[in-house]
């Protein structure tokens, strides 16, 4: 079998420009993960889904299990990736009060225990995120974090 060629190419998104080097056989799904380690969002399950349908030489290609051999991705192309509508800010409004539990967390572990209702504030903006004009994928990732989040406040308001 033939030797993989490494790929740089030009991934254009949200305005920003990002240049990728990765073997030919990498899927566009690892594109997408690059992205989003890229955007802050690194390590995130399911991060991927933050981005929609690419386009590659003109073509629209929404299958993420392709690789780029197959899409036909050739050196120094350029390819165009959107954000899935309102994901990323839904995304980084959890991330915001993620910043606010670190906070918390750090008083409890210096002693100073959350008062109850700083607890309860915080799961009341998780519980007031609107995440309806989410597509599935992206409402499953925002969905995850979240759960996280009120895991971590449920563990603060019991020590």
């Amino acid at each position: 079998e033939a030797m993989a060629a490494e790929l740089t190419f030009l991934v254009l998104c949200d305005g920003k420009r990002i240049e990728l080097t990765l073997p030919d056989r990498a899927l566009l799904r690892d594109v997408k993960l690059e992205l989003a380690t890229a955007d802050g969002f690194g390590g995130i399950e399911g991060a991927e889904h933050l981005y929609g349908a690419a386009i590659i030489r003109g073509k629209k290609v929404a299958e993420s299990q392709i690789s780029l051999l197959d899409a036909h991705v050739r050196h120094r192309d350029k390819i165009m990736i959107n954000t899935v509508p309102n994901a990323r800010e839904s995304l980084a409004a959890v991330h915001a009060i993620a910043v606010e539990i670190d906070g918390l967390e750090t008083n409890a572990a210096e002693g100073k225990a959350p008062h109850v209702e700083e607890v309860t504030k915080q799961m009341l903006k998780l519980d007031a995120l609107d995440l309806s004009n989410l597509e599935d994928g992206a409402r499953d990732i925002v969905r995850t974090r979240r759960k996280q989040e009120l895991a971590r406040l449920e563990r603060l308001g019991h020590s």
